[in-house]
């Protein structure tokens, strides 16, 4: 059930990160290239601007195949990892003296 509900959780993840990495426009003000000039560029080259800005980005969601996905939600659905997490949100969960 663990292994299932990572695949999830990193399928939609990266599938909404790469639809924002990729949109044609500003979906968040965290991606680069979304007020070029303070808006003052005309449209044509406000959006060429925003294109080269992310198109790292966007090459990078392209080329991210859903077999690694799968190997990057095993990593922090398996045993490991979360004895880990788990141990930090311990050590986090002592109140301060």
């Amino acid at each position: 059930a663990g292994q299932e509900a990572a695949d999830v959780v990193f399928h939609e993840l990266f599938a909404l990160l790469r639809a924002i990495g990729t949109s044609p426009i500003p979906i968040a003000a965290a991606i680069t290239g979304h007020s070029v000039g303070g808006g003052a560029l005309p449209p044509r080259a406000l959006r060429l601007t925003r294109a080269a800005a992310r198109r790292e980005l966007a090459h990078a969601f392209a080329e991210f195949g859903w077999e690694e996905l799968d190997e990057l939600a095993a990593g922090w659905s398996g045993e490991e990892t979360q004895k880990a997490i788990r141990a930090w949100l311990d050590r986090r969960a002592t109140p301060l003296e």
